[in-house]
């Protein structure tokens, strides 16, 4: 009887000691889960937050940017009530192009243009941009143009934004003046921004998602985020190339992905009033 006894009491023992591991081993789990939770629930504001402040500074950046080229506009615009431009004489229309490159060193090339979209330069030098895109808009719109694209300027062979008005004087034939404007001062802005060499921003155009302004300057006038050539595709996420062509039709936004090997997180805005674009990225 004795030993029947003590074989249930061991039994009691060992039920209740199973039952307090078994208790035990579901508090720690649940301790566990709610770690796991808050470790989760960390994770997702810290990188919420490094989102909203990723597209604070590409928003900072592009009214930066806006700032340059609007004021750049308007000297332009100012320079087109010349009554100069009016006159049928060549020489005399060169000289002042020439007077309004001098006193402008970011215009690197300034130009008017007839109804034909004829151009003469500061140089004297002729030829037809009937086929440019900002020409056309311009002749269509009666209005300040800034160009879709960033194209290489003649004169520097450098990256430059081209920028066209109509001449505003009374008794003038149908014309434009047009400048090419060289991206050092937009550079300057941009690289402004850097953080580090993994947390930075950069420009873009709205044609190609030609980059304009990128602190590694071999991508300057080089990468394209949109009609990325072959040789670059390994440098261009997939990802990018979405939000630089939601960037230049004037959308903005902030999105979290994985290249070669690395978490991204990356914002994108449009510069106002442009087709331009920028983005930031840190990792």
């Amino acid at each position: 009887m004795k030993s029947i006894k003590e074989k249930k009491h061991r039994n009691f023992i060992g039920i209740r000691t199973k039952l307090v591991l078994a208790i035990v081993l579901l508090i720690v789990l649940a301790i566990a889960a709610v770690e796991a939770y808050d470790y989760r629930s960390g994770v997702a504001e810290i990188e919420k937050t490094t989102k909203e402040g990723q597209l604070n500074i590409a928003v900072l950046t592009a009214a930066q940017l806006q700032t340059e080229i609007t004021k750049t506009a308007s000297v332009l615009e100012t320079a087109a009530i010349n009554d100069v431009f009016a006159s049928e004489d060549q020489e005399t229309i060169v000289k002042a192009l020439l007077a309004i490159k001098e006193q402008n060193p970011i215009f690197s090339t300034v130009f008017m243009a007839d109804a034909a979209l004829f151009r003469v330069n500061e140089k004297g030098e002729t030829t037809s941009l009937a086929n440019r895109e900002y020409m056309q808009k311009v002749q269509k719109t009666r209005q300040t143009v800034i160009s879709d694209e960033i194209l290489i300027s003649q004169a520097t062979r450098k990256p430059a934004i081209m920028i066209a008005t109509p001449v505003r004087v009374s008794g003038a034939p149908e014309r434009y003046l047009g400048i090419s404007v060289n991206i050092d001062n937009l550079q300057k802005i941009v690289a402004g921004t850097a953080k580090s060499a993994s947390n930075y921003s950069f420009a873009f155009d709205g044609k190609n998602g030609l980059v304009f302004a990128h602190p590694v300057s071999e991508y300057v006038g080089s990468l394209k985020l949109t009609n990325t050539e072959e040789k670059d595709k390994s440098s261009v996420a997939p990802e990018l190339q979405a939000m630089a062509q939601k960037a230049v039709i004037g959308n903005s936004g902030s999105q979290i992905y994985e290249f070669n090997g690395a978490k991204i997180i990356a914002a994108y805005t449009s510069i106002p009033g442009t087709s331009l674009g920028v983005a930031t990225r840190m990792t």
